[in-house]
């Protein structure tokens, strides 16, 4: 390791005992000493204009606190990919350049800098970006309305005039049909019908060498489109493959390897499709995130980490504070984040090479979901063919790629005591999010697994789950009113690829997604407390099951706005604190259905924890 002095590990007052182990990046309570460090960057990017306009576009931040051989304790600070990669006008160079200079300073620098001058890197971008005015050039030609407009209209006629020919044969073979039978020679008849055939053929061929030519250019212009785009394919993905080569890790214990091959190590189920002198081709920009760029270069300076934090940075504009309406009004339409809140290190990227990066580190357990706690799970009903189980929150439905326990196992004895194993075979036919508590069916026959996932599908399962979000709600002009003072929302939901499990709004390619909301009778109101310390107790019917959709109908600002309680992917990372244990405050609560085999009405509720 390099032992040169860290110019950028920044001072830091420490008041409180040093931790004694780093923590888990992906699960993690937020130490003071973070807390402390995120307040001097914002006082830093709060005092430098052009860096602050150039983030307020958004950008994940995040701090690392370090101690040096000789015992001082500071931080060091990280912004997630690169500057300006928001939608900054690209003419605005000035700025950018200021914004640069400013972020240098104070902000570690890249694991390697591919925008370096005269780089690889850049030279092949440029290559890329001639392409690519080249691919808009052949789309246009390949969509060019006016050309289509012809062919389109040279295959009307063509259609037109062969169904006229067709219309003169047809009165033809009736007059020669009436001539057969008044005696006349067949051979006139025979030679007439073989001349209107070929003349027919002669036609469709004429037509057809008509449209051949005025497609000709179209055609031509996709083939050449698609032959650009799999060399421009080529290209990149070459280009990707050498940059990830240059991206060289160290981890606590002194080891280095290029980033690809510390992605093989860390993915068994994918090295084992490898072939064995091949590597994965991992997501664009992973090593580029807040926390290896962190790791790097505290290990290349010789500093030992002592705890990590990620927060989010997009400042509400000028007026829009306190207003969340405004705030509505300014917010991207895809954002569930918030200003200021810590956040999980991103498992698209992040997972693939942090544990490796992190080996030789003693490493705290992550925050507390299942375990440490004792796990008590209910049965709300039960009969020879379904149980409903009350499941805890912090238990996974079902098994996934880690070593957590999920119910499942639990309920058919793979990871627990032979003694509590149920006497039949459980099958899920739904799924409770691994933070959320409350009602899941499961079917004791695989038989009726289709049929039950058949009555989800077609929304005759009826669900209503309880909340505990921060602030109260307001019934904007986005939510439709309903019946019975339940509002409802309406937001198209997807995958977030570059940040799985977390979702995102997308009006353009996201799957509709529709909640009823209402508040609820026994909420306290106190709207007149501060904001972050105020909390509303609503009731929420999801009309749909999209992954995380109750979350982020209440957290983004095109829904409710209000995130709920201890919500560690879309609220603010305070609320955590604000009940016992710091879970998420979700609870499923009522389970209304037919009986798959009796056809009978089963109506469960559960009292929420909380």
């Amino acid at each position: 390791m390099e032992t040169n002095t860290a110019v950028l590990l920044h001072p830091l007052d420490v008041h409180e005992p040093l931790p004694r182990a780093m923590n888990d990046p992906f699960c993690y309570v937020v130490h003071s000493l973070c807390r402390r460090a995120a307040k001097a960057v914002a006082h830093f990017i709060e005092s430098n204009d052009s860096l602050g306009r150039t983030l307020a576009e958004g950008k994940m931040l995040g701090v690392l606190v370090a101690r040096e051989t000789t015992g001082r304790v500071g931080f060091l600070a990280a912004y997630s990919g690169r500057l300006g990669s928001g939608g900054r006008p690209a003419d605005d160079t000035t700025a950018a350049d200021a914004a640069q200079r400013a972020a240098d300073t104070f902000f570690v620098p890249p694991i390697y800098d591919a925008r370096q001058h005269g780089s690889r890197f850049v030279r092949g971008e440029d290559v890329l970006a001639e392409m690519n005015v080249c691919i808009e050039a052949l789309e246009r030609q390949a969509a060019d309305e006016t050309r289509q407009r012809q062919v389109d209209t040279l295959k009307e006629q063509a259609r037109a005039a062969i169904d006229h020919w067709r219309e003169l044969m047809r009165a033809a073979k009736q007059r020669r049909d009436m001539l057969r039978r008044q005696g006349q020679a067949p051979e006139t008849l025979v030679a007439e019908s073989q001349w209107q055939k070929a003349e027919l053929h002669r036609l469709r061929e004429l037509w057809q060498q008509r449209i051949a030519a005025a497609e000709a250019p179209l055609a031509e212009a996709r083939q050449r489109l698609e032959t650009l785009c799999q060399r421009r394919r080529r290209y990149s993905d070459a280009l990707q493959r050498w940059l990830f080569d240059q991206y060289v890790l160290t981890n606590a214990a002194g080891q280095r390897l290029p980033l690809r091959r510390v992605v093989a190590l860390g993915t068994p189920p994918l090295q084992q499709r490898l072939k064995p002198d091949s590597t994965p081709m991992p997501p664009a920009a992973t090593g580029d995130c807040c926390a290896p760029k962190l790791l790097q270069y505290a290990y290349s300076h010789g500093l030992q980490p002592l705890q990590i934090a990620e927060f989010w940075w997009k400042p509400q504009p000028s007026g829009a504070h306190g207003d969340m309406a405004a705030a509505r009004t300014t917010a991207a339409a895809a954002e569930t984040r918030h200003h200021g809140a810590f956040y999980p290190a991103c498992h698209s990227r992040c997972l693939l090479i942090l544990p490796w990066m992190l080996s030789g580190l003693d490493i705290e357990p992550p925050a507390p979901r299942a375990a440490g706690r004792e796990l008590v799970i209910g049965i709300a009903y039960e009969d020879e063919h379904l149980i409903v189980v009350d499941k805890p929150a912090g238990l996974l439905s079902v098994p996934n790629d880690t070593d957590e326990t999920s119910l499942v196992e639990i309920m058919n004895g793979c990871k627990h005591p032979a003694s509590t194993r149920h006497p039949k075979p459980c099958y899920p036919v739904h799924r409770l999010d691994q933070d959320t508590s409350g009602l899941l069916l499961m079917v004791k026959d695989a038989a009726l697994v289709a049929r039950v996932q058949r009555a989800f599908a077609c929304r005759e399962v009826r669900k209503e789950y309880v909340a505990v979000v921060e602030g109260r709600p307001a019934v904007p002009d986005t939510n439709i009113a309903a019946a019975d003072g339940w509002h409802r929302i309406d937001l198209p939901l997807r995958a977030d690829i570059d940040d799985r499990p977390r979702q995102m709004v997308d009006h353009a390619c996201g799957k509709p997604s529709a909640t009823l909301w209402t508040i609820d009778d026994n909420s306290p109101d106190r709207s007149g407390t501060p904001r972050r310390t105020a909390t509303t107790r609503l009731r929420l019917r999801p009309l749909t099951g999209r992954t995380h959709q109750l979350r982020v109908h209440c957290a983004h600002p095109e829904g409710l706005g209000c995130p709920i309680v201890g919500d560690r992917l879309y609220g603010h990372d305070s609320s955590a604190g604000l009940m016992a244990g710091g879970r998420l405050m979700l609870h499923a609560c009522r389970l209304c259905f037919t009986h798959p085999v009796s056809g009978q009405t089963i109506d469960i509720s559960s009292t929420p924890p909380f």
